[in-house]
């Protein structure tokens, strides 16, 4: 009961703040826009693995480049590049490039972004970064990846070297970017506002990049973290918009919905196969290392038609291939097979039987708020194999944390946004350099076979069953279902245009209003 109160003491703490910030905007005739978000915000560092700040880091850095709403690949601080090699290219940077403290950009700080981002991030798209010139430099990919040099354009935050070194905290708190925003105040785990820097550095209209555009004069993003103080907040003005609104409070806001004449909502997933994935872990303390019986009893336990409509009230599509039915690139042998290991309760339990699984063992299954419904739906259906389930759903900044360690969970449940099944099978199942995959699995044989899906040579039908056969066979993870996301606002903001953040998300900063 004190968990849940000191919740909503905070919330009304920060609807109290941001009521008298947003009036005394008001009066002073400048335009203010708020955004709710799931995020803890728990630190600004440029250089974090993960992104835990959400669509806020598009107010907070720039990268070479950024993707139109068209999909077309357009330069922020890059302003072209040219293929120079088998997996090269070159780099021309506007040479006009500075920060918000006026530090100009050049080359040497490119190089230091990317060389810095390689030792902390496992799942980079480039080999190295070299600067040529004072505004050039050769960017190296480490194979000839579907996608070319776009992912490693949009990937790296630019920033000053001599800036970040000499911040007390690396820029945890008050980063210094070449954004269009300057951070003006900051809470870990509850906010973080900007004003717009007037002296950004790219003057050209025609050439500032669509999500680069700051049509407001401050934005605000507060963290709320349940879905119906989040609806609460929307309906009552403390926010103009809800980035990701929950499933279980969008239905009503949806056209033809109870409250659709007063806000507009926006399918944010369009374009993008956005993919509920539960990841087993391979690392020798997990219980499903070395196990692929009590892998598949997991698996057939899962029915994952239920999983999708319990966690998104009917929002959801299930997923029948390993991977995507979405994207253009599925093995294609499924459909004659019913699908992607089927819901058999009845061959899980042979399976389990055959595990080395000891009954009451608690397998521990992380997941986000966002997902705890899918959580408690899949220990339903583990419960009734006999197979007992621990939950846990930190806040974003511990889940993230504990994500990127697959020591710390059995099977975690996450979102996965991307364009192919390979690029999806790719990021989760290469060898991230150290001998095993970002969770835990060491297999050389799979590790080769997704790095040469993934290439355009290897992009081939034949191969892609191949993968799909492994994965089968394998069952490192399980595909539940396919989500669409939502981006809710007030339709008072009279929107006339969307731009799109690299990662689908919609810039509503950048956006036009009438």
């Amino acid at each position: 009961m004190k968990k849940h109160l000191s919740k909503w003491i905070a919330l009304v703490l920060a609807i109290a703040l941001l009521l008298s910030v947003n009036s005394a905007m008001a009066e002073s005739g400048k335009k203010t826009l708020t955004i709710g978000d799931s995020v803890t915000f728990a630190t600004l560092e440029p250089f974090q693995s993960t992104s835990i700040t959400g669509v806020a880091y598009n107010c907070l850095y720039e990268n070479l480049a950024s993707k139109a709403a068209t999909g077309e690949v357009i330069g922020y601080i890059a302003k072209s590049w040219e293929k120079t090699g088998d997996l090269t290219y070159n780099v021309e940077l506007y040479d006009y490039v500075y920060d918000s403290a006026g530090n100009h950009i050049t080359a040497k700080d490119v190089e230091y972004c990317y060389t810095k981002m390689l030792g902390v991030a496992n799942a980079l798209y480039y080999a190295s970064c070299v600067a040529t010139g004072e505004y050039t430099v050769d960017l190296t990919l480490k194979d000839d990846t579907m996608g070319g040099i776009e992912n490693p354009l949009m990937t790296v935050p630019i920033v000053s070297q001599a800036e970040y070194e000499k911040s007390s905290d690396f820029m945890a708190s008050n980063p210094v970017s070449t954004s269009h925003y300057i951070v003006s105040d900051y809470t870990s785990g509850s906010s973080i506002s900007f004003i717009k820097n007037e002296n950004y550095w790219q003057k050209d209209e025609s050439l500032i990049a669509p999500v680069s555009r700051a049509n407001y004069d401050e934005v605000k993003f507060i963290s709320i973290l349940e879905a119906s103080q989040m609806k609460i907040a929307l309906e009552t003005g403390v926010v103009d918009a809800i980035e990701n609104m929950s499933s279980t409070q969008v239905t009503e806001f949806l056209d033809g919905g109870a409250k659709a004449d007063k806000f507009q909502t926006v399918d944010i997933s369009s374009g993008m196969t956005v993919l509920i994935n539960l990841f087993l872990s391979g690392v020798e303390s997990s219980a499903f290392h070395d196990d692929v019986n009590l892998r598949k009893a997991v698996a057939y336990a899962i029915d994952r038609n239920g999983v999708a409509m319990g966690a998104t009230n009917g929002l959801g599509r299930a997923c029948t291939v390993f991977g995507s039915d979405y994207s253009g690139d599925a093995p294609d042998y499924y459909e004659a097979e019913g699908g992607w290991l089927p819901y058999n309760p009845t061959l899980a339990k042979e399976y389990l039987a055959q595990s080395n699984y000891v009954p009451g063992t608690k397998l521990r299954l992380l997941a986000e708020v966002n997902t705890s419904r899918a959580a408690q739906v899949i220990e339903t259906y583990l419960n009734a194999i006999g197979i007992s389930v621990d939950i846990s759903t930190p806040d974003s900044a511990v889940y993230h944390a504990n994500y990127n360690d697959p020591n710390t969970y059995d099977f975690a449940i996450c979102l996965s946004g991307f364009d192919y099944n390979s690029t999806y099978w790719y990021k989760q199942y290469r060898d991230v350099g150290r001998g095993y995959s970002r969770h835990g699995w060491v297999d050389p044989e799979l590790h080769a076979a997704v790095a040469n899906i993934n290439t355009v040579q290897g992009h081939t039908q034949e191969n892609i069953n191949k993968v799909g056969k492994m994965f089968d066979e394998r069952v490192y993870g399980i595909p539940l279902y396919n989500q669409y996301l939502y981006y809710t606002t007030n339709r008072a903001l009279q929107y006339t245009d969307f731009n799109w953040t690299v990662t689908g998300y919609l810039a509503l900063w950048a956006c036009t209003t009438k």
